[in-house]
């Protein structure tokens, strides 16, 4: 048995853990139709996400969905339909995507209740959450017994990659990917036989007239929408990672492709001889998918104030944990106040501008001619990393979010606070390793990924 099977047989939900979330789903369904009836709305409840497609992985979550007749405004929709969540939902809370809905528990089991417009066709959807019913019907239709737990299989290895899940921070394969794959395609082995083959962009269906209109590195036509790119998520790194890993799985290694190795290794001058530094501040309370773009910003502007101040950055990692912390390496943090700056030829007609220029100038040094050119020593306004990224850094918008921490950034150096080696970014950093498999003792503290 490989290690994909192991897996399989591991975290595949047990019957008795069907049933009951099949109960809590019923509970729920029949609690909300009820309301309905009885108040006079005209919506209906319906489960759907990968229980209500049998694609789900042990401890996964439930989603419920409530689908409102077009008739009632937006505004409606989203109160009645925070109002219906929260009555079945205890101690939930609000979140937002599209739509604002209940996030909560019930026995144990992460429910979410999210309104939307019941619809036929994609045509009429007035918000991309109003389709993912049609997702699950059109799943439901196509896949075997068989092929469902082909799916299982193909988020597994997704998941031990860490490259499964549609949320921006992740730039992965959402569940509902990973089910077109298998009713595409046919089965895992076909999924793995294709990728392992592939070479640069994926089209599927390949040759499809409406892959044009579609930049991303993959391409997955959605049958339920031929103007969507259900794929549009996955960024080039997560498409070459699943590449690499068929050609891994097929040809025998997939022992060592989903072998957990813990790699964080002293990280001190003499390992790398290059100067680490965590940007650190406070992160604001909101959803992963609006924070980690403003904090990989965040990280590309430090990046370019400590490229601009000749600090030489090499490669970083972004954890938003807990904080927002950047990590970013850089072949020095101390560098000379001297610029050597190059001018022209003296046999180009700007040499004489130049040399004016530099002449009327408090320069260090020059100008002066080293073989047939002009240079002049300049001085940096700052040469220490800490102080070069704390002086520009307000000029800079670092996201909206962001923008009112810039007074509250804190810059540790791993190297000389050894409490911060054993912090997450680090070992983010240091784990970089293909293949590392990620986690997965369990489910439920890795993104279920689903397209909602």
């Amino acid at each position: 048995m490989n290690s994909i099977e192991k897996l399989l047989e591991k975290l595949k939900p047990s019957w008795e853990e069907q049933e009951r979330y099949g109960h809590i789903a019923s509970k729920i369904v029949e609690s909300l139709q009820n309301q309905c009836r009885e108040r006079g709305i005209d919506a209906d409840p319906v489960l759907v996400g990968s229980f209500a497609k049998d694609t789900n992985l042990r401890g996964g979550d439930l989603d419920i969905f409530i689908r409102f007749s077009r008739s009632y405004s937006t505004t409606e929709l989203e109160k009645l339909g925070l109002e219906l969540g929260r009555s079945v939902v205890r101690n939930s809370r609000a979140r937002y995507a599209e739509h604002p809905y209940i996030s909560g528990t019930v026995e144990g089991v992460k429910i979410d209740v999210v309104p939307c417009y019941r619809i036929d066709k994609s045509s009429e959807m007035v918000s991309s959450v109003d389709r993912t019913p049609l997702h699950t019907k059109y799943v439901n239709s196509h896949l075997s017994e068989e092929q469902k737990d082909d799916v299982r299989r193909l988020k597994l290895l997704l998941k031990s990659l860490d490259v499964y899940g549609s949320e921006i921070y992740r730039n992965g394969f959402s569940g509902y990917v990973c089910e077109l794959l298998i009713d595409m395609y046919g089965s895992y082995h076909e999924v793995l036989r294709s990728f392992s083959e592939a070479r640069g962009r994926i089209v599927i269906p390949a040759g499809s007239p409406s892959a044009s209109r579609f930049t991303s590195p993959m391409v997955l036509i959605d049958p339920c929408d031929d103007d969507r790119n259900a794929a549009a998520s996955v960024s080039l790194e997560s498409l070459s990672k699943l590449k690499m890993a068929a050609r891994l799985m097929l040809n025998g290694y997939d022992e060592v492709m989903l072998q957990k190795t813990h790699r964080v290794n002293d990280l001190d001058p003499g390992s790398r001889q290059t100067a680490f530094r965590i940007f650190r501040m406070p992160r604001p309370d909101l959803v992963p998918d609006t924070v980690y773009p403003q904090a990989t910003k965040f990280r590309d502007v430090v990046m370019s104030i400590l490229r601009e101040g000749g600090f030489l950055p090499i490669s970083s990692a972004v954890d938003i944990t807990t904080n927002i912390d950047v990590l970013i390496e850089c072949e020095r943090d101390v560098v000379p106040r001297v610029i050597q700056h190059r001018g022209p030829s003296v046999d180009m007609p700007n040499s004489i501008d130049f040399l004016m220029k530099w002449r009327e100038r408090n320069v260090l040094r020059g100008p002066y001619i080293i073989g047939d050119r002009l240079y002049v020593d300049i001085g940096r306004d700052c040469t220490v990393l800490e102080e070069c990224v704390m002086k520009s850094i307000g000029k800079y918008d670092i996201g909206k979010n962001l923008n009112q921490y810039r007074g509250e950034i804190r810059i540790l150096d791993p190297l000389k606070d050894r409490e911060q080696l054993s912090s997450k970014v680090v070992e983010l950093f240091m784990n970089e390793r293909f293949p590392t498999s990620a986690k997965i003792e369990g489910v439920d503290h890795l993104s279920t990924g689903e397209d909602l």
